[in-house]
């Protein structure tokens, strides 16, 4: 058969097509994947959205359910492990960000945010991590009883104090405050801290001085004491809520009959989600004359990139990186991502806010605000939060907290570097699950263990095993805690069943949703034997089914999971493949 002139050039160009497509090893539509940590979040509506949008980009996700992400995230970038997206709950410290990461500050969709939100971010003209959708924290008042009653709502602590006795005469409440959490009575002093000094260039000054141990609080803190004491006289911060929880003072305030409310999270303005109801509005933590009336920003999460992106052999991944970027700059995109039940975006332009925040964010674009106090903290939190809360209730006084951050300052420096093993090579999550199940093995006195692994199916995540690895370097409680399935309190527990079960199990894996698509199992044997068939043997398991359950008789060994792991790796001392 004879073939065309036209016939043999389209043969020609297929030829030569099929070999470009051979040659390069990969075609369009098979861009090299992004990889991307979930860190307990769902991205399949974003995903969705995104592939949309650029269906040549393909994302990986990397699971992590694990029970401390915000220190998992910034481990992992200090290991230099940090996948092609990085994400985070609190911002890195700076050395880290302009080590592992890309400046962002010379790409067009940076300049889509609010100047007010990206220069949290800035450093020293450098943006390494885009800020994406935020809450605004303040103090909340019910604009239906102001109304009533015709008062104005006060623009300084010195108007407060004129406005709450005629509150007091009308048989009113005048607030109710949210005192369960540590948390709460740490923020509450922090957030009344920033509008007396703790913004101010001295403030800020203050503030690395501290953290770094070569300052105390006794003399930056004494006008801010002094400030709380009046917000407890006045009954604002009202000791009277110790004893009930947030949805106790929160109920109270719904009532209707109670002027202020604070608060440790959001509220929507009405009292009914149809609108109905009492409403509601949003004041600033006051400063006594009202010239440094602040509100605090807490920014949901942080995106940056790889900053190995940039090496000549991943310009495809850097090119679709940029996509992901540009993506999440938009307003699709921000209100796509996934856990945002923030109220604001943080793009400069768009509908961002709904109109109960337009003069708030007016007031934010002003420089009246402070980020939620989180990040150098992390060990004072619960201390001083404790103490706080007793000075509240007027068990303690305020000079007792100021000795109780000093302490737990000195203590935090004194202990941080301590650890109670060195990991002397980056481990691998199923070898970091072998580790976890030796541990718990032998705190139980359990002849094996069956540790799950956590996995991404589809927006389908396993928070009971074991989410991350262990990379190289000193480990302590809060490293132990991001690959610890039992968190900081729960407790080991074992079950009976044969060598045969146990090996099915292995094999099978941990069917979590009951639909065939399950979570692998490590298998830890005690002295690497082999299990018996016929024999039973008690296991120890880190996610199990009811039928699991109820076939191998759990039993709860009252061994703390952490408590375990500690004591295991202290013996260790130094933690190898080779050990574990």
């Amino acid at each position: 058969m004879k073939i065309t002139k036209i016939a043999a050039f389209l043969l020609a160009v297929i030829i030569v097509s099929l070999s470009f497509s051979s040659c390069s090893g990969r075609t369009e539509a098979e861009h090299e994947p992004l990889t991307i940590l979930t860190a307990r979040k769902d991205y399949t509506q974003f995903e969705k959205a995104f592939k949309e949008a650029y269906p040549e980009v393909n994302l990986q996700f990397i699971s992590y359910s694990g029970k401390n992400a915000t220190s998992y995230l910034n481990r992992i970038l200090e290991a230099g492990q940090a996948p092609d997206i990085y994400t985070a709950n609190i911002l890195p410290d700076k050395e880290l960000q302009e080590k592992y990461l890309i400046d962002l500050s010379g790409y067009d969709f940076s300049s889509k945010y609010a100047v007010s939100r990206l220069n949290e971010c800035n450093i020293d003209g450098s943006i390494y991590m885009l800020p994406c959708n935020y809450s605004i924290y303040g103090i909340y008042y019910n604009k239906t009883l102001f109304e009533k009653h015709g008062w104005k709502v006060p623009s300084s602590f010195r108007e407060l104090e004129e406005l709450a006795p005629k509150i007091k005469a009308a048989n009113a409440e005048l607030s109710a405050t949210s005192l369960e959490l540590t948390g709460n009575g740490f923020q509450f002093l922090f957030n009344l801290g920033n509008t007396v000094f703790l913004r101010t260039p001295e403030g800020l000054e203050w503030i690395d001085s501290f953290l770094s141990g070569n300052v105390t609080a006794d003399e930056a803190w004494k006008d801010t004491i002094e400030y709380m004491q009046k917000w407890i006289d006045l009954g604002m911060i009202n000791g009277k809520c110790f004893e009930k929880t947030a949805s106790e003072a929160k109920s109270e305030f719904l009532e209707g009959n109670t002027a202020f409310f604070i608060y440790g999270g959001t509220l929507r303005f009405s009292q009914n989600r149809d609108g109905s109801g009492d409403c509601y509005g949003l004041m600033p933590w006051l400063s006594e004359d009202g010239s440094n009336n602040r509100y605090i920003t807490k920014t949901a999460c942080y995106y940056g990139l790889n900053a190995n992106l940039e090496k000549p052999e991943n310009k495809q991944k850097l090119h679709d990186a940029l996509k992901f970027m540009e993506f999440i700059s938009t307003e699709e995109g921000q209100r796509l991502l996934p856990g945002n039940k923030s109220q604001l975006l943080t793009l400069e332009e768009g509908d961002n806010a709904a109109e109960e925040y337009k003069e708030i964010v007016k007031m934010l674009d002003a420089g009246f605000s402070a980020p939620l106090a989180y990040a150098g903290w992390e060990d004072l939190i619960v201390p001083v939060g404790s103490e706080c809360l007793k000075w509240y209730a007027g068990k303690s006084t305020g000079e007792n907290v100021i000795a109780v951050m000093n302490r737990a300052l000195r203590d935090s420096i004194e202990n941080g570097t301590d650890s109670c093993a060195y990991v002397s090579e980056d481990l691998t999550m199923e070898e970091t699950a072998r580790l976890v199940g030796n541990a718990f093995a032998k705190a139980a006195g359990a002849d094996c263990s069956l540790i799950s692994l956590g996995a991404y199916h589809d927006g389908k995540e396993n928070e009971y095993g074991v989410n991350g690895c262990l990379w190289k370097g000193h480990v302590n409680d809060e490293i132990i805690s991001t690959v610890n399935p039992l968190g900081w309190v729960d407790t080991i527990k074992t079950f009976v069943l044969t060598g045969r079960e146990i090996k099915q199990l292995s094999v099978t894996g941990f069917d979590l949703f009951g639909d065939g698509n399950t979570f692998p199992y490590v298998l830890t044997v005690n002295g690497n034997a082999n299990l018996d068939d016929a024999r039973e043997y008690t296991v120890v398991i880190c996610g199990y089914t009811d039928g699991i359950k109820d076939k191998g008789n759990m039993q709860d060994s009252k061994i703390i999971g952490m408590d375990a792991m500690r004591s295991y790796l202290t013996e260790l001392g130094s933690v190898s493949k080779s050990n574990i």
